[in-house]
């Protein structure tokens, strides 16, 4: 639908080991099976969670191998990154991942991010008061970044990992509320599941399609009034 990867497309995987990541890597290298791409596959250490971090390389390496896909690794001390710019963990992190993407990944990064991902991004966006784009989400493209399972929940892609009996990590630091984003996804949107009996995260997706519709006539309509001026 997205027209992601075409023929000849060079696909670089950012696999950290957890499900998400993991899920997506096999899929895509089914559908080199379907449409003839080069596929890769990037890690980043982020040096957050000490001999964990080194085990969660070391799985990364062994899950390329076995599915002969290229692997390229780096690592990045986050914490003290963070430090340096004065910014949260996450944003630090998030910047060091695509700076390395920019420089080091000549072709499309492919990230794991999920319709339950989107759904907390959106409200997120929802509780920093933002505007009509705040409410699109997480795009399916943007630039050369390419999210096939964006439209995926998280609950079928366990699913599939599971009847295929596929390996993963579990980062412990998804379960910290201190995060905004956990704390989202642990303690709010169940809350709300529970209180409306309505899958929340379903409701928040089908708003911003409906949102996303509604911006796209704006534009148009904005940029024939503008050509007309």
């Amino acid at each position: 639908q997205e027209k992601m990867i075409n023929k000849d497309d060079t696909v670089w995987v950012a696999l950290s080991g957890g499900p998400d990541s993991v899920c997506l890597l096999n899929l895509l290298n089914e559908y080199r099976k379907v449409v003839k791409f080069k596929l890769k596959a990037v890690h980043i250490n982020h040096m957050l969670r000490g001999i964990r971090s080194m085990e969660d390389e070391a799985f990364c390496k062994s899950l390329c191998e076995g599915l002969k896909i290229p692997l390229e690794t780096f690592k990045v001390d986050v914490k003290k990154l963070s430090e340096k710019e004065k910014s949260t963990i996450e944003e630090a992190g998030r910047n060091a991942r695509y700076a390395i993407f920019e420089s080091n990944c000549r072709g499309k990064i492919a990230l794991g991010h999920n319709m339950d991902d989107n759904a907390e991004t959106i409200l997120m966006n929802i509780l920093r008061g933002c505007g009509i784009e705040g409410l699109y989400g997480i795009r399916p493209v943007s630039n050369n970044m390419i999210r096939p399972l964006i439209n995926i929940r998280k609950s079928q892609i366990h699913e599939y990992l599971r009847a295929h009996d596929i390996k993963y990590i579990i980062d412990e630091s998804n379960e910290d509320t201190a995060f905004m984003r956990n704390k989202l996804r642990h303690q709010v949107i169940p809350f709300l599941d529970k209180t409306t009996s309505k899958d929340t995260a379903e409701m928040i997706i089908r708003m911003s399609r409906i949102v996303k519709k509604d911006g796209e006539i704006i534009d148009e309509i904005t940029d024939k009034k503008y050509s007309e001026a």
